[in-house]
């Protein structure tokens, strides 16, 4: 293939985005539907005004077809059908909570992860207002019910999950402050996108075990003014959105960055939303450890109270965590005795897997096999796949699979001499001739 040739493949590439093929199931379609076959170009598959059933899910899912690819153009018009999607499961008395809880995250997960992979396109930070506004509706019509959407220990931390869970988080401690539903809805906003700067730091900063360069650091640091760029050429105007991307590292008493603030410098939104960072934070499963009880982080924390974090905003998310626990046991994990490292521990560990080895590995074909899997469609957990390695880092392992992968997603791959290394998604892109490239950080 020649030097144009592939500028005009990834040309085609870049205009399309890829949605799971159970993501959608019409009567009569909003959007075209598109089937790249082999290295062509897509191909129109359903065009507008067309059905689309679990039946021709099924007859895609049988050809061993995973996504279909939907103009870039119409890619608002997906996120607004996501959020209908979303508010119908929520809403469905059918639904058992842990398939209704399941739904509305890994649907909160996607939109999140496109604006994480599309930063540029405009429209996708107003659909998670939308999906904001949901929440806001549900967390002060029932908190009981909305908060099975927060998961309060037993996850791992990687980016995506961490701002789900902030997001839900934030809804809640806003409600128990008493603010106006309104005002809910930016916060939940902001707690859900606060994170997106990270994707301005490479992967394997972002993952990488252990202290820091100080060079390394720099890059930690600048995320919250990278994620504020990223708002703002999408057109994100909102001041409490803004203000969490910001200021969430922020602390009363000036340790904390990108600008020292102190005091009253630092608004309520941005407090609200450094709680709940630090708490979701810490109680998650690490590489090194497992999840950690609420109750024992929030000892941990309360002793910063009043110092880093706002006593009173504390206090609130102490009363709803200390609520939902009393509510229901089981959704805490049980104090397993181990050591809960002291909160400024915490701005040295900026995501979730590091690496206990630092093995380069040469390109080429190896086994694979999902060990985690989130998409319900393709290969599943167990099921043998062919991987190709691209490039290696120091943590960082991209590879081409015969499927897409989701953010969070675990592989184990078995190298030439029989060893295996455990790897984690961080991310799907697609290369010229439509392969997926499979991003992933190396775990523990």
């Amino acid at each position: 293939m020649g030097t144009s040739e592939e500028h005009n493949q990834a040309a085609v590439s870049a205009a399309f985005f890829p949605i799971p093929i159970d993501s959608l199931d019409a009567p009569s379609l909003e959007l075209d539907l598109y089937l790249r076959h082999s290295r062509g170009a897509p191909v129109l598959y359903r065009a507008k005004g067309s059905a689309y059933s679990v039946r021709d899910c099924k007859k895609l899912a049988d050809q061993g077809v995973t996504h279909l690819l939907v103009p870039i153009t119409q890619h608002r018009v997906f996120q607004k059908l996501m959020t209908e999607r979303v508010t119908t499961a929520y809403e469905d008395p059918n639904l058992s909570r842990a398939e209704r809880t399941r739904i509305v995250r890994e649907s909160c997960a996607a939109m999140i992860s496109d604006l994480m992979t599309y930063p540029h396109i405009p429209g996708i930070s107003e659909t998670l207002g939308d999906m904001a506004g949901c929440f806001a509706a549900w967390c002060t019509q029932d908190e009981s019910k909305f908060s099975y959407l927060l998961d309060m220990s037993e996850h791992d931390y990687y980016t995506i999950t961490h701002m789900v869970n902030v997001g839900v988080g934030c809804g809640m401690l806003a409600a128990e402050l008493g603010m106006p539903t309104d005002q809910i809805q930016r916060i939940v906003q902001g707690g859900l996108i606060h994170d997106v700067g990270k994707i301005g730091v490479p992967a394997e900063v972002l993952n990488k075990e252990g202290k820091l360069t100080d060079e390394e650091w720099a890059m930690i640091r600048r995320h919250p003014e990278i994620g504020v760029e990223i708002l703002r050429t999408n057109g994100e105007t909102c001041a409490e959105v803004i203000e969490m991307t910001i200021a969430h590292h922020e602390r009363l008493d000036g340790s904390g960055y990108p600008y020292g603030l102190s005091g009253d410098a630092i608004g309520i939104p941005a407090r609200i939303c450094a709680v709940l960072d630090v708490y979701d934070a810490m109680t998650a499963a690490r590489p090194y450890r497992g999840p950690l009880p609420p109750n024992k982080v929030l000892d941990t924390i309360r002793t910063e109270s009043g110092k880093g974090f706002d006593k009173s905003i504390f206090d609130a998310w102490d009363r709803v965590v200390q609520r939902l626990v009393e509510q229901d046991p089981s959704r805490a994990v049980q104090d397993t005795g181990q050591p809960v490292p002291p909160p400024g521990i915490l701005r040295q560990m900026p995501n979730a897997a590091g690496s206990t080895d630092q093995t380069a590995l040469a390109a080429g074909e190896v086994r694979g096999v999902f060990v985690r899997r989130f998409m319900r469609t393709g290969p599943g957990v167990g099921d043998p796949i062919r991987c190709r390695v691209m490039s290696t880092e120091a943590t960082a392992v991209r590879l081409t699979l015969p499927c897409p992968a989701a953010a969070g997603e675990m592989l184990r791959i078995t190298l030439p001499d029989e060893s295996t290394l455990n790897l984690m998604v961080t991310r799907t892109t697609y290369g010229p001739g439509g392969e997926p490239i499979v991003e992933c950080a190396r775990a523990a």
